[in-house]
């Protein structure tokens, strides 16, 4: 289910994410692209997980507008 993709996706990126950034270090073509479609595959694995959890959480009649003010919440702390 969409739980267990997002929690292995979290897992997975924390124990990654200090290679990635080293990737970038390489200052080549390939490490970069490297870098870039594996951030990318991680990061639609945390979307295909969140959105769903977001729209578990709260009731169908506040959904929108909770999902909304999580997001932008996040969205402007970042």
């Amino acid at each position: 289910g969409y739980k267990k993709v997002f929690l292995w996706t979290c897992f997975v990126f924390v124990l990654i994410s200090h290679s990635l950034f080293n990737l970038i270090d390489l200052r080549s073509f390939a490490a970069v692209l490297t870098y870039f479609l594996i951030y990318q595959t991680l990061i639609s694995g945390l979307i295909a997980g969140y959105l769903p959890i977001l729209a578990q959480i709260f009731p169908s009649s506040i959904r929108y507008t909770s999902v909304a003010i999580c997001y932008n919440t996040g969205y402007c702390l970042a």
